[in-house]
This record gives structure tokens, sequence and C-alpha cells, in this order.
């Protein structure tokens, strides 16, 4: 069984950083996306 995946680096940004609104959306866009794709 294979896994999707996808890792995205936000340049400048680590683990408890400010994230702008930007950055959110984004990430919320593609987890939406991976869960449509991969979510019966």
């Amino acid at each position: 069984m294979g896994v999707a995946n996808q890792y995205v680096l936000y340049n400048g940004l680590h683990h408890g950083d400010d994230w702008s609104p930007a950055t959110y959306t984004d990430a919320f866009n593609k987890i939406q996306a991976f869960l449509t794709a991969n979510v019966q």
C-alpha cells in the first residue's frame, strides 16, 4: 500500500513561528485537497 505525501517547506518559517494568513490558507488548501483525494 502506497502512502500519498507531500513535503512543503515554507522558507524562513519554523515550528511555532507566526505564520501569515496566506501561509495558513495555502497549508489548509493542501490538507483539504489531500483529504478529498484520499479519504472515502
